[in-house]
């Protein structure tokens, strides 16, 4: 019995709605752009503002490179400078080296171009990232250069599927066998800004690698360090900078004479046109300049995702309380007919709820693909956010529930005879 008489309701409301399709088009396309774009701006601030940094206390890392002739160009260091850098116990307890590289990765039963990185010993350890499956790579395993691999937590869900059992399987890696031994956590693709890596071997694995540990010549390598607790960045910048006169006089060849370095609030330097030096920077403090163009206009978008969310309400609310009003002829007629005040508002808003239900589906929809194409373009940025996802949403919901709740409160009150003459 009540399936037939919601059955009969939803059919008398969609004719209702089909006797308007202007304002049942406006209410569906008003809801669905309004959720795309509010989930889209509120996930892509939250994502880059409040996601936090992928490592264990990032405060106490900084960043060396090469600052060459004045420029804001920075530049990777040597294998060699990076174990230099490891000797300053005093002033460092830890660092990584990573060095991305495009690899081709699979199996027997497919192949896929994949870009990867090799890493120093101690890699995850010192970032204090924990693998979401299996291990990380022994000392041993370091110190040797086995063929072992960590792959990506994207990876791992899009070539095998999430499946647990990949663990200790053998993957060819530009044509080599590895061994999987781990998969890293979700959200994590390294600390190189602006690259997201797929999987991690030991720096020592290839012959390549084995190479460019004593090549002081080649400089292709992002480097990180960790201050001790005692050190600030002005005593690192200092110790770096020492560090970097005692490698000019000691390798002329391939770190040339400076000019006397100063280190100050951004750390100008004034030295020789072709001379090369080191400069530090803490992780926090790069990941904010890099990102600060990004950021910029996320910010201004977030401003625009509360303005559309708010303009979004506006018109949903004047479409809805519309229609309803619309109908205080047919609110009149229920009435006299004996319909009791519950009835009706059940009736309508469950008729009304059926359109807006089509609207935030549309809009979740288009915010999802919208999404996809969006996150191809941000590194390590969700912009598929769960909670903004069903907050915008709900929101929006709560607006449909006020725009049917004050006009039909309105129209139930109103004597059963003058609503029959509004007609």
């Amino acid at each position: 019995m009540r399936f037939d008489r919601l059955r009969r309701d939803l059919r008398f409301g969609l004719r209702t709605h089909a006797g308007t399709p202007v304002i049942t088009l406006v209410i569906i396309t008003t809801l669905a752009l309004g959720i795309a774009a509010s989930t889209l701006t509120f996930s892509l601030v939250n994502g880059l503002f409040l996601r936090p940094p992928p490592i264990r206390e990032p405060e106490r890392f900084v960043r060396v490179y090469h600052q060459a002739n004045n420029s804001t160009q920075f530049l990777p260091v040597s294998y060699p400078e990076f174990d230099d850098l490891g000797e300053m116990r005093d002033v460092f307890d830890g660092g990584v080296l990573e060095e991305p590289l495009p690899l081709r990765v699979g199996t027997a039963a497919w192949s896929v171009r994949a870009f990867g990185e090799r890493v120093s010993d101690g890699y995850f350890s010192v970032l204090g990232v924990r693998p979401a499956l299996g291990r990380i790579f022994s000392p041993r395993e370091d110190e040797a250069g086995e063929p072992v691999v960590i792959v990506s937590d994207g990876l791992w869900r899009r070539q095998f599927g999430a499946n647990p059992d990949i663990l200790n399987r053998d993957v060819r890696i530009d044509g080599r066998p590895f061994k999987v031994i781990g998969v890293a956590p979700a959200g994590f693709g390294g600390t190189i800004l602006g690259f997201s890596s797929d999987l991690w071997i030991p720096f020592a694995s290839s012959k390549d690698g084995r190479a460019e540990q004593r090549n002081r010549a080649h400089r292709g390598h992002f480097v990180m360090v960790r201050m001790t607790p005692e050190v600030d960045l002005l005593q690192a910048r200092s110790a770096v900078d020492l560090l970097s006169a005692r490698l000019d006089r000691a390798y002329p060849e391939t770190n040339r004479a400076a000019s006397r370095l100063q280190a100050i609030a951004e750390v100008t330097r004034r030295h020789d046109p072709d001379a090369t030096f080191y400069d530090v920077g803490t992780l926090s403090a790069r990941v904010d300049k890099s990102l600060a163009p990004t950021t910029g206009a996320a910010a201004s978008l977030g401003l625009i995702g509360l303005m559309a969310l708010g303009l979004t309400a506006l018109g949903l609310f004047g479409s809805i309380a519309y229609s309803v009003g619309r109908r205080t002829y047919e609110i009149g007629v229920r009435r006299a007919l004996g319909a009791p005040d519950a009835s009706l508002v059940w009736t309508v808003g469950r008729e009304t709820f059926g359109i807006v239900a089509a609207g935030v589906a549309g809009g979740i929809v288009a915010a999802l693909a919208a999404s996809q194409a969006l996150s191809s373009l941000l590194y390590d940025v969700s912009v598929a956010d769960p909670f903004v996802f069903l907050l915008a949403p709900l929101v929006l919901m709560i607006v449909c529930l006020a725009s049917i709740g004050l006009p039909l409160r309105r129209a139930i009150r109103v004597n059963a005879a003058t609503a029959l003459r509004c007609e």
